[in-house]
């Protein structure tokens, strides 16, 4: 905490790199910026050094695999001022891995930060109109770089559910949002190749723990980068079997006319209050469920997971923030949650639907701006004192 107190009192680039020198735990991907125009990117934390390197659950009686040690911030990667004019971050890989040495980890695939930095790339100044875009941007990478291989295969496979997927997909512009149904159909299918390809590679127990988590080797599979042969596996049928099922869970769930499997109605996000535990309580302090555009590999993070009723988001962004910092008191806030925690209140939940709007409020820091603003003013008994 004494940490975050520093930080938020920070009055450098220099100032905040030398607080994050001291940062243990969580590792944190952490962007700075001063009104200096200095700006820079630092992964920090504490990250421990065993004996020995390899991928799965460690061993804690193993000798091999005890702490020996730290790697600390100074050895974590960073950028401070880059030529190219902009930080980002969407964890994913923060260096090459032959620079990472023995900075291990579980990283996002790096499409969301293929985007950023396209869209970074794109424009010589970053405006707020710009972030703002960013921060709302539902085109998935994944699905622009792969999606031609992917139809390719389902006409080969020529299936059904396939050649139903396949006409679906060609004309979809590889966004999370609207009217059409090919973003169900690409999170359906993905998922269910992904786990299929996984089990058909995989040994058990391996199979069991990590299947959902070969997606880069899909990809690969998809760019030719690996050859399905070598694995003994057929990739046609592998992509038809799991086309058929992906389009038996969208009637099963939405109906047979795809016209209701659209991502506007099919993806929804829902607020549930931890104190809900009867269907009363339920009631009163849940919110939702809202139409929720964006995916799991989009920049406007929504990470769906199938249920009986649809795809509900599971996770991703619940709050945003850009601040200008050309000029003074000029910051913007969006959170997903309301500005209150008591139900009673109609601030309970009066930026939900602003969020999933894509607006944002000010925040305002100047007393004058906060006394005309505000509804209510508390007293505390030594206000009243004095």
């Amino acid at each position: 905490m004494k940490l975050l107190f520093r930080l938020n009192h920070a009055q450098s680039a220099d100032e905040i790199k030398n607080i994050l020198s001291t940062w243990r735990l969580s590792v944190w991907n952490a962007i700075y910026a001063d009104d200096d125009g200095n700006y820079g990117y630092q992964m920090s934390g504490n990250v421990p050094k065993r004996r020995r390197k390899t991928r799965g659950t460690r061993k804690a009686s193993a000798n091999e695999d005890q702490w020996i040690g730290y790697s600390d911030t100074s050895a974590l990667p960073g950028l401070h001022n880059p030529k190219r004019g902009w930080a980002g971050s969407a964890n994913n890989t923060p260096a090459p891995r032959s620079l990472l040495g023995e900075i291990t980890g579980a990283y996002a695939d790096g499409y969301r930060f293929r985007r950023i930095r396209q869209v970074l790339s794109e424009n010589n100044t970053v405006s707020p109109e710009i972030v703002k875009g960013l921060q709302w941007d539902n085109l998935d990478p994944r699905a622009v770089e792969l999606k031609s291989k992917l139809i390719r295969l389902l006409k080969s496979a020529g299936g059904t559910g396939s050649l139903c997927a396949a006409q679906s997909l060609e004309s979809w512009d590889c966004r999370f949002e609207g009217t059409s149904s090919a973003p169900a159909i690409w999170e359906a299918l993905w998922k269910r190749l992904v786990i299929e390809i996984g089990n058909a590679v995989l040994g058990q127990p391996a199979a069991d723990l990590m299947a959902e988590s070969a997606g880069g080797f899909v990809r690969s599979l998809l760019l030719g980068k690996e050859n399905s042969a070598d694995y003994r596996i057929n990739l046609e049928s592998i992509v038809d079997k799991a086309a058929n099922e992906a389009i038996t869970y969208l009637k099963e769930t939405f109906g047979p006319d795809i016209e209701n499997w659209a991502w506007a109605q099919a993806h929804t996000v829902k607020l549930v209050h931890p104190a809900a535990k009867t269907q009363a309580m339920k009631q009163l302090f849940n919110l939702g469920p809202f139409n929720c555009p964006g995916g799991g590999g989009t920049v406007n993070n929504r990470r769906p997971v199938e249920t009986d009723s649809g795809f509900e988001n599971a996770s991703g962004v619940s709050y945003r923030l850009f601040v200008d910092m050309s000029e003074r008191n000029m910051a913007w806030g969006a959170t997903l949650a309301g500005q209150s925690g008591q139900p009673g209140s109609v601030n309970y939940d009066d930026r939900v639907m602003e969020t999933l709007k894509n607006q944002y409020h000010p925040l305002l820091m100047n007393k004058k701006d906060i006394t005309t603003e505000a509804v209510h003013e508390f007293f505390t008994p030594s206000d009243l004192q004095e």
